[in-house]
Protein backbone atom coordinates (compact mmCIF):
# COMPACT_ATOMS: atom_id res chain seq x y z
CA UNK A 1 0.00 0.00 0.00
CA UNK A 2 2.82 2.75 0.65
CA UNK A 3 4.24 2.05 -2.86
CA UNK A 4 0.98 3.06 -4.53
CA UNK A 5 0.91 6.78 -2.84
CA UNK A 6 2.90 8.07 -5.11
CA UNK A 7 0.74 6.84 -7.96
CA UNK A 8 -2.18 7.82 -6.58
CA UNK A 9 -0.58 11.25 -5.88
CA UNK A 10 0.24 11.81 -9.56
CA UNK A 11 -3.77 11.36 -10.23
CA UNK A 12 -4.51 13.98 -7.45
CA UNK A 13 -6.02 17.27 -8.68
CA UNK A 14 -3.02 19.86 -7.57
CA UNK A 15 -5.10 22.68 -5.49
CA UNK A 16 -3.71 25.97 -7.03
CA UNK A 17 -3.32 28.44 -4.70
CA UNK A 18 -5.56 31.61 -5.01
CA UNK A 19 -3.91 34.84 -5.91
CA UNK A 20 -4.04 37.52 -3.69
CA UNK A 21 -6.50 39.40 -5.76
CA UNK A 22 -8.40 36.19 -6.46
CA UNK A 23 -8.78 35.66 -2.63
CA UNK A 24 -11.16 39.53 -2.58
CA UNK A 25 -14.71 38.86 -1.51
CA UNK A 26 -15.10 41.53 -4.35
CA UNK A 27 -13.14 39.61 -6.89
CA UNK A 28 -14.53 36.27 -6.13
CA UNK A 29 -18.57 37.89 -6.58
CA UNK A 30 -17.68 39.40 -9.78
CA UNK A 31 -16.11 36.28 -11.05
CA UNK A 32 -19.01 34.27 -10.06
CA UNK A 33 -21.62 36.81 -11.44
CA UNK A 34 -19.77 37.03 -14.65
CA UNK A 35 -20.09 33.46 -14.62
CA UNK A 36 -23.38 33.36 -14.08
CA UNK A 37 -24.81 36.30 -16.51
CA UNK A 38 -22.27 34.35 -19.31
CA UNK A 39 -24.32 30.62 -18.78
CA UNK A 40 -27.98 32.82 -18.85
CA UNK A 41 -27.24 34.66 -21.30
CA UNK A 42 -25.42 31.22 -23.20
CA UNK A 43 -29.13 29.39 -21.88
CA UNK A 44 -31.27 31.96 -23.75
CA UNK A 45 -29.50 31.47 -26.87
CA UNK A 46 -29.49 28.25 -26.98
CA UNK A 47 -33.90 28.31 -26.27
CA UNK A 48 -33.84 31.05 -29.19
CA UNK A 49 -31.94 28.50 -31.42
CA UNK A 50 -33.94 25.60 -30.39
CA UNK A 51 -37.42 27.94 -31.10
CA UNK A 52 -38.62 27.68 -27.62
CA UNK A 53 -39.22 31.10 -27.32
CA UNK A 54 -42.14 32.86 -29.34
CA UNK A 55 -40.70 36.25 -28.44
CA UNK A 56 -37.27 36.63 -29.47
CA UNK A 57 -36.62 39.85 -27.68
CA UNK A 58 -39.21 40.46 -24.66
CA UNK A 59 -37.75 43.57 -24.14
CA UNK A 60 -38.52 45.30 -27.58
CA UNK A 61 -42.06 43.72 -27.14
CA UNK A 62 -42.70 45.22 -23.74
CA UNK A 63 -41.70 48.73 -25.54
CA UNK A 64 -43.66 48.20 -28.32
CA UNK A 65 -46.66 47.40 -26.72
CA UNK A 66 -46.44 50.49 -24.26
CA UNK A 67 -45.77 52.60 -27.53
CA UNK A 68 -48.89 51.35 -29.10
CA UNK A 69 -51.04 51.94 -25.82
CA UNK A 70 -49.71 55.59 -25.33
CA UNK A 71 -50.51 56.34 -28.93
CA UNK A 72 -54.10 55.03 -28.81
CA UNK A 73 -54.51 57.21 -25.77
CA UNK A 74 -53.61 60.23 -27.40
CA UNK A 75 -55.82 59.29 -30.76
CA UNK A 76 -58.52 58.87 -28.54
CA UNK A 77 -58.17 61.83 -26.13
CA UNK A 78 -57.81 63.96 -28.89
CA UNK A 79 -60.56 62.26 -31.38
CA UNK A 80 -63.12 65.64 -30.24
CA UNK A 81 -60.30 68.07 -31.61
CA UNK A 82 -60.33 69.61 -35.16
CA UNK A 83 -57.84 68.75 -37.71
CA UNK A 84 -58.09 70.98 -40.16
CA UNK A 85 -56.31 71.16 -43.34
CA UNK A 86 -52.53 71.95 -44.57
CA UNK A 87 -53.23 75.36 -45.25
CA UNK A 88 -55.14 76.31 -41.98
CA UNK A 89 -53.69 73.40 -39.41
CA UNK A 90 -56.32 72.51 -36.63
CA UNK A 91 -55.66 71.78 -33.12
CA UNK A 92 -55.64 68.28 -33.29
CA UNK A 93 -53.46 67.73 -36.05
CA UNK A 94 -50.25 67.49 -34.44
CA UNK A 95 -51.73 65.20 -31.65
CA UNK A 96 -53.09 62.99 -34.14
CA UNK A 97 -49.90 62.76 -36.37
CA UNK A 98 -47.52 62.30 -33.27
CA UNK A 99 -50.31 59.50 -31.79
CA UNK A 100 -50.29 57.61 -34.96
CA UNK A 101 -46.43 58.08 -35.61
CA UNK A 102 -46.03 56.93 -32.05
CA UNK A 103 -48.30 53.78 -32.93
CA UNK A 104 -46.37 52.80 -35.65
CA UNK A 105 -43.10 53.19 -34.47
CA UNK A 106 -44.51 50.65 -31.74
CA UNK A 107 -45.62 48.25 -34.31
CA UNK A 108 -42.60 48.36 -35.74
CA UNK A 109 -40.60 47.11 -32.43
CA UNK A 110 -43.50 44.78 -31.80
CA UNK A 111 -42.79 42.99 -34.89
CA UNK A 112 -38.74 43.39 -34.84
CA UNK A 113 -39.31 41.51 -31.21
CA UNK A 114 -40.53 38.27 -33.54
CA UNK A 115 -37.86 38.42 -35.71
CA UNK A 116 -34.55 39.93 -34.22
CA UNK A 117 -32.90 38.16 -30.70
CA UNK A 118 -32.50 40.69 -28.00
CA UNK A 119 -32.19 41.11 -24.70
CA UNK A 120 -34.62 39.91 -21.93
CA UNK A 121 -36.74 41.53 -19.37
CA UNK A 122 -35.44 42.39 -16.02
CA UNK A 123 -36.02 44.65 -13.35
CA UNK A 124 -36.12 48.46 -13.76
CA UNK A 125 -36.42 51.29 -11.98
CA UNK A 126 -39.83 53.01 -11.95
CA UNK A 127 -38.22 56.16 -11.51
CA UNK A 128 -37.95 57.14 -14.87
CA UNK A 129 -41.54 56.31 -16.15
CA UNK A 130 -43.01 57.71 -12.91
CA UNK A 131 -40.99 61.55 -13.22
CA UNK A 132 -41.86 61.34 -17.37
CA UNK A 133 -45.34 60.48 -16.88
CA UNK A 134 -45.47 63.12 -13.87
CA UNK A 135 -43.87 65.51 -16.41
CA UNK A 136 -46.95 64.95 -18.80
CA UNK A 137 -49.22 65.57 -16.21
CA UNK A 138 -47.66 68.31 -14.55
CA UNK A 139 -47.54 70.70 -18.04
CA UNK A 140 -51.43 69.98 -18.57
CA UNK A 141 -52.48 71.43 -15.39
CA UNK A 142 -49.87 74.36 -15.43
CA UNK A 143 -50.04 75.14 -19.21
CA UNK A 144 -53.55 77.45 -18.54
CA UNK A 145 -52.67 79.17 -15.30
CA UNK A 146 -48.71 79.57 -16.16
CA UNK A 147 -48.52 79.41 -19.42
CA UNK A 148 -46.16 77.92 -22.27
CA UNK A 149 -43.33 80.05 -21.34
CA UNK A 150 -43.66 78.67 -17.74
CA UNK A 151 -45.16 75.25 -17.72
CA UNK A 152 -42.70 74.40 -20.52
CA UNK A 153 -38.94 74.60 -18.64
CA UNK A 154 -41.03 73.43 -15.44
CA UNK A 155 -41.94 70.29 -17.43
CA UNK A 156 -38.70 69.92 -18.91
CA UNK A 157 -36.57 69.85 -15.43
CA UNK A 158 -38.60 67.50 -13.89
CA UNK A 159 -38.37 65.12 -16.95
CA UNK A 160 -34.45 65.39 -17.12
CA UNK A 161 -34.44 64.28 -13.36
CA UNK A 162 -35.37 60.83 -14.35
CA UNK A 163 -32.11 60.02 -15.72
CA UNK A 164 -29.58 60.04 -13.07
CA UNK A 165 -26.79 60.99 -15.11
CA UNK A 166 -28.05 64.78 -16.06
CA UNK A 167 -26.11 67.98 -16.48
CA UNK A 168 -27.50 70.45 -15.15
CA UNK A 169 -26.02 73.01 -17.21
CA UNK A 170 -26.77 71.14 -20.56
CA UNK A 171 -30.26 70.22 -19.28
CA UNK A 172 -31.10 74.25 -18.67
CA UNK A 173 -29.43 75.04 -22.41
CA UNK A 174 -31.83 72.29 -23.80
CA UNK A 175 -35.08 73.42 -22.05
CA UNK A 176 -34.49 77.34 -23.18
CA UNK A 177 -34.20 76.00 -26.35
CA UNK A 178 -37.05 73.97 -26.76
CA UNK A 179 -38.89 76.69 -24.42
CA UNK A 180 -38.27 79.04 -27.23
CA UNK A 181 -39.14 76.05 -29.82
CA UNK A 182 -42.26 75.97 -28.75
CA UNK A 183 -43.17 79.47 -28.65
CA UNK A 184 -42.08 80.12 -32.00
CA UNK A 185 -43.71 76.91 -33.25
CA UNK A 186 -47.19 77.19 -31.85
CA UNK A 187 -47.75 80.77 -31.22
CA UNK A 188 -46.30 82.31 -34.29
CA UNK A 189 -46.08 79.88 -36.86
CA UNK A 190 -49.41 77.79 -36.34
CA UNK A 191 -51.09 80.25 -34.39
CA UNK A 192 -52.57 78.03 -31.67
CA UNK A 193 -54.60 80.03 -28.98
CA UNK A 194 -52.41 78.46 -26.26
CA UNK A 195 -51.47 81.13 -23.36
CA UNK A 196 -47.62 82.51 -23.27
CA UNK A 197 -47.49 83.95 -20.05
CA UNK A 198 -51.29 84.72 -18.79
CA UNK A 199 -50.01 86.12 -15.20
CA UNK A 200 -47.56 88.87 -16.84
CA UNK A 201 -49.12 89.53 -20.51
CA UNK A 202 -52.64 87.75 -20.04
CA UNK A 203 -54.25 85.77 -22.77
Amino acid sequence: MAILHPVQGLFRRRRVAATPMESWPQFRGSRISGIERRHGESEAKAATARGDDVIRAPKDAGAGLLLIEIGAIAAWQSAGLTAGTLRQIGPGMLPRFLAAATVLLGLALLLSAFRNTGERLAAFSVRGPVLVLGAAVLFGFAVRPLGVAVATPLTLILSTLASPETRWREALIFCAAMTAFCLLLFKALLGLPIPIAPWLIGY
